[in-house]
């Protein structure tokens, strides 16, 4: 779950009266330099997506890319291959409603008055709430880097389809380093081509020592040992594949999956890591399933001639890693095997933008828990989400 370090503005995102604004950030070649800025009233729809590719359980060692579609209201047309940075800001509706014709004030908002404006008069807006001087539509919310892959003009809109830049992994790695080679190198390597500008150290996350328990140094501080798991990669390991199957192995022998954060940086992520607590009152009618799943077993392909098991078979999670090995298979089922979840979907009217793909969730406290193995929003102004369990929604 994405973090936000301010109080008021976490506040604000979970809000029963709050509207967003889109913004998109262009970037230079150099990805850092911002070329072009289009918000409020150029953006009038946002589809977000982001989803493990296994639906009937977790997955393990996948490569996972958001993809963005975004409709472009003030006639821009993004050429193929540009690079934007996607955020949403808060526009302040707790605070003074201003007439946007004449700028008078006319006193707080009701939902009433709210409903008589269209999203252009509703972006154009300004916010009233300061935090500590600051204008609330100044704290940006990330939603990932994305390169254009297509942009088709619909009637006076552009409509554009993007995706995060593991759209291309399915490339041929091709080393530009000496082998053997540490894994952490390897994965530096295949970013470098794939054109990633970094990776996130993994320093926290499942793999705890001492059965999930914290080890306490001298001075009785917790200590969380990395749940990033380095070993050596020889140059005849990686000959004819591609950087998903590099990826996707590296992560799997942490028990994990790799994808871009919210900045475009790669990283492992956990499934189900942490839990939290959904608000039931933001929810439409969810289907829930009533049979709760857990990880009960491993099956690792190696090669053609070697897959190794552990734990229960009937319902053991399937993927690929050349590098696997039974003492490890054992270990990341031990570190996996405390994580349940019921087959779920949920729809979230007032979304919530902090959720990310992997988060674990109580719907209701002792009801059920569910992981986000799907995730869509849908941003026209307001922000609903669509979540899904993954897992076979069958009823007893």
């Amino acid at each position: 779950m994405y973090v936000i370090d301010n109080t008021v503005v976490n506040n604000a995102v979970t809000s029963y009266s709050r509207t967003f604004r889109a913004r998109l950030d262009f970037l230079a070649a150099d990805g850092e330099t911002v070329e072009r800025t289009l918000s409020g009233q150029d953006i009038g729809r946002v589809t977000i997506e982001h989803a493990q590719t296994e639906t009937d359980t977790v997955q393990i060692g996948g490569v996972l890319s958001r993809k963005a579609e975004i409709k472009i209201c003030n006639g821009y047309v993004p050429k193929r291959g540009d690079v934007f940075a996607l955020y949403l800001y808060l526009l302040d509706l707790d605070g003074t409603n201003t007439d946007p014709a004449s700028q008078a004030t006319v006193g707080q908002w009701t939902h009433g008055e709210l409903t008589t404006y269209t999203h252009r008069e509703i972006a154009t807006l300004p916010p009233t709430k300061d935090i500590d001087g600051t204008p609330l539509e100044n704290y940006y919310i990330p939603f990932g880097v994305y390169e254009v892959r297509r942009a088709v003009t619909e009637g006076s809109a552009v409509k554009v389809t993007a995706f995060d830049k593991l759209y291309a992994v399915d490339a041929l790695y091709d080393p530009e380093i000496e082998f053997p080679a540490s894994s952490v190198a390897v994965t530096e390597d295949v970013l470098r081509q794939l054109g990633i500008p970094g990776r996130v150290p993994v320093s926290t996350g499942n793999l705890i020592e001492a059965g999930r328990q914290p080890v306490h140094g001298s001075d009785d501080e917790e200590i969380l040992v990395s749940a990033e798991y380095s070993f050596t990669i020889a140059a005849e390991d990686v000959a004819g594949l591609t950087c998903r199957d590099v990826l996707g192995g590296i992560a799997a022998m942490s028990g994990g999956n790799g994808l871009l954060d919210r900045n475009g940086r790669y990283t492992v992520e956990f499934t189900g890591d942490i839990k939290h607590t959904l608000n039931v009152n933001t929810i439409d009618t969810p289907q829930i399933g009533d049979i709760d799943q857990k990880i009960n077993g491993l099956t690792c392909v190696v090669s053609d001639q070697e897959t190794l098991t552990c734990g229960n078979q009937e319902t053991a999670v399937e993927f690929r890693c050349p590098w696997m090995t039974q003492q490890r298979l054992n270990r990341i089922l031990f570190e996996l095997s405390h994580i349940s979840w019921r087959p779920a979907v949920f729809y979230q009217r007032l979304g919530d933008p902090r959720w990310d793909l992997g988060d674990r969730f109580d719907y209701t406290p002792g009801r059920c828990e569910a992981v986000i193995t799907e995730l869509r929003y849908e941003f026209d102004g307001g922000l609903s989400a669509e979540m899904t369990s993954c897992g076979t929604l069958e009823v007893i």
